[in-house]
């Protein structure tokens, strides 16, 4: 019976040691993903605070920059209302110079008066073939003689 013991003893000794083994190697690999775990939330609370701390700065940077563009924007109107007003008395200085020395109409020349009747002109002739395009074909638009308005007076 001592014989089949110590038998029974070594065949358990021979199936228990692989086991241990493997035991030992699991408890390893358990060691090393509880390790990898810890260390990816780590990395992930990390990267979480840098992503919070570069919005925070971004957004303080897009805002003092919406500061600068408001302001810039107020400047610029500034500006431009104060040019429009030294425009505007300088027409109305001009306006009433012009009207002292007597009548506006005066001022205007003989060939002031021709520039405006050729422009005269050139808008109607746009006007008509204008319409000539728009016409149907069986819509028949008189063509009106010319008045000679353009006629140089010497």
């Amino acid at each position: 019976m001592v014989v089949e013991e110590l038998k029974q003893k070594d065949k358990i000794k021979t199936t228990l040691t692989p086991l241990e083994s493997k035991v030992k190697q699991f408890q390893y690999m358990q060691n090393h993903h509880e390790k990898g775990i810890r260390d990816i939330k780590e990395d992930v609370f990390n990267l979480e605070k840098y992503i919070k701390q570069e919005f925070a700065e971004l957004h303080n940077f897009l805002q003092d920059k919406e500061e600068q563009l408001i302001q810039q924007l107020k400047n610029d109107e500034a500006n431009v209302l104060k040019w429009i007003e030294g425009s505007l008395e300088c027409i109305e200085e001009e306006i009433i110079v012009t009207d002292s020395d007597g009548n506006l109409e005066d001022k205007i020349t003989e060939e002031d008066r021709l520039k405006i009747m050729e422009e005269n002109v050139k808008f109607i002739e746009n006007d008509d073939m204008a319409i000539k395009s728009i016409s149907h074909s069986n819509l028949e638009i008189r063509q009106p003689e010319p008045v000679g308005l353009l006629t140089k007076v010497e």
